[in-house]
């Protein structure tokens, strides 16, 4: 965005000395002049805000005074039925059981082992700043009242991790109300409010000690006594004062603000553009015919400053933000926004349907607990007595004679009006849930849906209506992401070493960064993402029930995997360990299948064995065939025909076949000659 002279004189603050604004002159006019813009405009928003954040903890809070007043009048019940807390904790639950990670996922090809070691270093972070209870009150706020706030900047503690990340009150915050964009990019300032004791603003800022007791001083000379009834409240009908005289307190006020300034970036081939100094373009002019840059690029651009003040006390002069990210430090979550840019939260829509529960409640439980009463003058023996004795259930009322008989004395409720209550008030029990898309299913109500598909249908109905919170939520996440890059890259330029817990085994994980060229942070392009989680657990439920009941129908090889894919989106405890262990059971199931079909190829290859046939009675072997000599006979055997009984032969035998064709013998169990010849014994 191109600006042009007169563009950039008019948004810069004015420069010390001058005097755009009333009494305040230089910058402090200027910057009170944006504090009072967003204290005004923001001012019934802020009003309004408070008032959900009461609905939602319920009680007098869903009540007007005025209302509250006229019922304790009445001697009537003042009764706060809260159906928006229980809607806003499943939302809250939900977020707190589904958190998601974030994660820097590389550009390059070689830079994925810096991207593990950057997405272990967002996690030290976080573990070190308790980021994600710290995200979930920023989600709840957004919930509540429409917007939350949390803080990514450098700790100005030295003794803990240099890298910060605070949760900041709703009520603290002010931003340029012209801003549109969900993030709040297009704002022109921001800022955050705290009060500090005098004294300890003295402390920080000694050079500024006169000036903050003169202003206190100053204050209680005017009798402007700042109330504590509700000291950080954001606006009121009285004017705003920056002293708190009953505890010696002053208001501070950090405003971060965009400063247009002329600046000259190199374009460079790989899509980075790097910003220098014209002294170093001037001391280096071959810089530009550098083979990796494309063009020069000499524009306005908006710089993020900053300054702390007091009333018309600057206590810390505006100077560039000390991180080099070029953003504001303060990051929003928007519930949602209306058409005037104005945030809001899901408790808005739901606070109709629950004054209505409120006050139909009231009065139903007025009118079941009420009677009334007509009587003639005479028809009661005692009146001041009956009529103490008509609100108890066991009424004792004296009547004169025939007052009942003559209709002297009627005794009656309004049965037919108290109904007409309860139908309303059930009614608005019904809308208020549809507003806010929370069904009972989700609640772990009982209701009509009898079947398991039914009750999954609805809840996922549920889950879909609430998506815009979620989604909005990842886009606070990956800019904490953003902010927490630049500076580790700030910040982590020694040999840095942190220990995180590792999500597979639960063990220890150690990560060096910047050691002998390995992990070095400044090195590398990166996108930052938040991990993708199916949008509620019960629609992972759903989908993982579904997979693997699908999976019990199928080909083992198949249905494996698919229970693979139905354990990754089910909340299975310790479901990485269950994982692991299918996976090793599949790998050993393979490794077996292919040693049975490796086995199966080698009998195939091997020559089958003849099987052995049942033994025959061999016919009696006689002399050698004439005119066949003992040679080819032998050769006859070796090629496979039958001669006699012999048709296997071996290598070890040849000579013995040959000597058994020469000299036949008789088959076994003959008698030889030599058996005769020998005496038996009987």
């Amino acid at each position: 965005m191109a600006y042009t002279n007169e563009i950039i004189d008019a948004l810069a603050p004015p420069k010390p000395g001058e005097s755009k604004t009333g009494a305040d002159s230089g910058p402090v006019a200027t910057f009170k002049k944006w504090y009072d813009e967003a204290k005004t405009s923001l001012a019934d928003w802020q009003k309004e805000a408070l008032e959900d954040s009461n609905f939602y903890h319920g009680g007098k809070g869903q009540w007007d005074k005025e209302d509250i007043d006229v019922l304790k009048a009445e001697k009537r019940p003042v009764l706060s039925i809260n159906r928006i807390k229980p809607t806003i904790d499943l939302q809250k639950g939900i977020e707190i059981r589904s958190r998601t990670d974030i994660d820097a996922r590389p550009r390059g090809s070689e830079d994925g082992g810096i991207a593990d070691a950057i997405t272990s270093g967002f996690k030290y972070v976080q573990d070190q700043n308790n980021a994600d209870h710290k995200i979930s009150d920023v989600f709840f706020d957004g919930l509540k009242c429409g917007i939350g706030w949390i803080e990514v900047c450098t700790n100005d503690d030295p003794t803990e991790e240099e890298i910060a990340i605070n949760y900041v009150s709703w009520k603290n915050v002010g931003w340029d109300p012209h801003a549109r964009e969900i993030l709040l990019d297009d704002a022109r300032y921001m800022f955050k409010e705290k009060w500090v004791d005098l004294d300890v603003a003295q402390a920080t800022w000694p050079d500024k000690s006169e000036e903050l007791r003169a202003g206190m001083d100053s204050a209680r000379a005017e009798g402007s006594t700042h109330t504590r009834v509700k000291p950080d409240q954001y606006a009121s009908s009285e004017g705003l004062k920056w002293c708190d005289t009953l505890r010696d307190r002053v208001l501070l006020v950090q405003m971060y603000y965009k400063k247009p300034e002329l600046s000259i970036f190199l374009k460079l081939k790989n899509g980075d553009a790097v910003e220098v100094t014209e002294e170093k373009l001037k001391a280096q002019p071959a810089i530009v015919a550098h083979p990796a840059v494309i063009k020069v690029i000499k524009r306005p651009v908006d710089k993020i400053y900053s300054c702390i003040f007091t009333g018309g006390t600057i206590l810390e002069a505006e100077a560039p933000l000390q991180e080099k990210h070029n953003r504001y430090p303060l990051i929003p979550f928007i519930c949602y926004l209306d058409e005037d840019g104005k945030p809001y939260g899901m408790t808005r829509n739901m606070k109709d349907p629950q004054r209505e529960i409120n006050k139909n409640r009231s009065q139903y439980s007025h009118i079941i607990t009420t009677r009334r009463v007509f009587f003639e003058s005479g028809a009661l023996k005692d009146p001041l007595g009956a009529k103490k004795e008509i609100s108890r259930p066991d009424a004792w009322i004296e009547l004169q004679v025939g007052a009942l008989t003559n209709k002297r004395f009627e005794f009656s409720q309004d049965v037919a009006v108290a109904r007409e209550h309860f139908e309303i008030m059930r009614e608005a029990k019904q809308e208020l849930q549809e507003v806010s898309g929370a069904v009972e299913e989700q609640m772990g109500q009982q209701t009509n849906a009898r079947s398991g598909i039914a009750i999954e249908a609805r809840q996922r109905q549920g889950a879909t209506v609430n998506t815009e919170p979620f989604d909005n939520l990842r886009l606070t996440k990956r800019r904490m992401g953003e902010l927490m890059l630049a500076l580790m890259r700030q910040h982590w330029t020694y040999e840095k070493v942190i220990r995180i817990t590792d999500d597979q085994t639960g063990a220890d994980k150690f990560v060096t960064f910047n050691q002998n060229g390995q992990n070095m942070i400044a090195q590398g392009r990166f996108d930052i993402v938040v991990a993708d989680h199916p949008e509620t657990e019960t629609t992972r439920n759903w989908m993982s029930k579904t997979l693997m009941d699908f999976a019990t129908r199928q080909p083992p090889e198949i249905g494996l995997a698919m229970v693979q894919t139905a354990l990754e989106m089910s909340d299975v405890p310790n479901k990485d360990k269950v994982m692991q262990r299918i996976k090793e059971a599949q790998e050993k199931q393979d490794k077996l299948t292919q040693q049975k079909i490796l086995a199966e190829a080698i009998n195939k290859e091997k020559p089958a064995k003849r099987e052995k046939a049942a033994p025959e009675q061999p016919k009696a072997m006689g002399p050698a065939e004439p005119g066949i000599s003992a040679e080819e006979a032998l050769k006859k055997i070796l090629a496979g025909e039958t001669w006699g009984a012999v048709t296997e032969i071996k290598d070890s035998t040849v000579e013995k076949a040959a000597e058994f064709i020469k000299a036949p013998k008789p088959p076994p169990g003959g008698d030889t000659p030599e058996k005769k010849k020998s005496p038996t014994t009987a």
